[in-house]
């Protein structure tokens, strides 16, 4: 997986595009699973709002606009080589990549917050 917008200095609300590849070609239509690390301030209404399942194009592109200011993680998996389990039969197995991206409010903290600019002074009559 690679990113194609930015992945960092993101507000909230930006959207974040990545792509899919496996073996350095696009992976069409891949199941991207959407996370962010719940500092606990929001209780999510249903199981389906903690990991959010996207897809990408035929291009294997994807995008995310992230509503919460957090760290956001990426993860798109697929099908990997049989391979032989310690018993010796063919098992399946996954492979995949993971993206983190972190997104930052726009208020600035209390202490990072400046005074509004002074009025222009008003222009001098002749």
């Amino acid at each position: 997986m690679h990113y194609d917008a930015c992945p960092f200095g993101l507000w909230t609300g930006n959207e974040f595009r990545g792509r899919v590849l496996k073996n350095g070609k696009p992976l069409p239509f891949a199941d991207i699973e959407v996370e962010w690390t719940n500092d606990g301030s929001v209780k999510p209404p249903a199981d389906a709002f903690n990991t959010q399942v996207i897809k990408a194009d035929a291009n294997g592109v994807f995008s995310y606009a992230m509503p919460k200011a957090a760290w956001w993680a990426f993860n798109a998996l697929s099908e990997g080589p049989e391979r032989k389990s310690p018993d010796g039969k063919k098992v399946g197995t996954e492979i995949g990549g993971t993206m983190w991206v972190h997104t930052v409010d726009m208020n600035p903290p209390a202490a990072m917050t400046m005074s509004p600019p002074a009025p222009a002074p008003a222009p001098a009559k002749p």
